[in-house]
């Protein structure tokens, strides 16, 4: 498998190696590989776990964290892998490769009945912003000016999908 079979699982499913939005600090350590790997920051009822190429953002509501906010960073791929990949996603997905290709991961997410739309709010050149309504995950796409056109820069889902899915100008 790869970073490509990642991302498909992700914006077909909204959910990396079974954690989602629903889960807690915790299960998102079990699925990608214990307490030890990600960095943490913590301001106020505000968490940032960052799992090198998976950062996760969680709010404090309470007692309780609560996930708002999953995604992929796979822009970061270009980088030292070590320090990139998760143990368990490593485990999963084996070899990843330092790009990934969108129209690979929409001809695939498609074959899985994902729905896709364009949200048309941004110089191309630069980036192009997809949305997924099943899995409320959008995808930006790396432009033409870029090292790697055509390639995926992140994918994420956040608690305020349909916000984030409204053009911005």
């Amino acid at each position: 498998m790869s970073a490509t079979a990642l991302c498909i699982d992700f914006i077909t499913s909204g959910q990396l190696l079974g954690a989602g939005l629903d889960s807690s600090p915790d299960a998102w350590d079990r699925a990608l590989g214990g307490a030890d790997w990600p960095l943490i920051d913590v301001r106020g009822r505000r968490m940032r776990r960052d799992y090198g190429l998976i950062e996760v953002s969680f709010e404090k509501w309470d007692k309780d964290w609560s996930c708002i906010n999953a995604s992929v960073h796979a822009h970061r791929l270009r980088g030292e892998r070590a320090l990139l990949v998760p143990p368990e996603v490593d485990a999963t997905y084996g070899p990843i490769e330092p790009a990934v290709t969108f129209a690979e991961v929409l001809e695939e997410t498609l074959a899985k009945g994902a729905v896709v739309e364009l949200i048309a709010d941004r110089d191309t050149e630069l980036h192009s912003r997809y949305w997924f309504p099943r899995s409320e995950v959008i995808v930006s796409v790396q432009g033409p000016s870029h090292d790697a056109p055509g390639s995926i820069w992140s994918a994420g889902r956040a608690r305020d999908a349909a916000n984030w899915k409204r053009p911005h100008s």
